[in-house]
């Protein structure tokens, strides 16, 4: 196997494969990445987790309470 040398218009061609594979796999993740992480869609996403965190606590609370209030 030490002896195996591929030709040169192989070793171009799958070389240029790869490249273009790489250079599509790049261009999905930034256009994934500029909708996730830009700064308006960061807000609306902490202020909805914000307002679930706050509804879950007091929903929390009155299941505590409610079995006070009604005996």
């Amino acid at each position: 196997m030490s002896n195996f040398r591929p030709s040169d218009s192989f070793v171009t061609r799958v070389m240029n494969d790869v490249r273009t594979y790489e250079m599509g796999i790049n261009n999905q993740s930034r256009r994934a990445g500029t909708f996730v992480l830009s700064n308006p869609t960061f807000s609306i996403l902490s202020a909805g987790g914000i307002l679930l965190g706050i509804f879950n606590l007091i929903r929390m609370a009155l299941i505590l309470l409610s079995p006070a209030l009604c005996q």
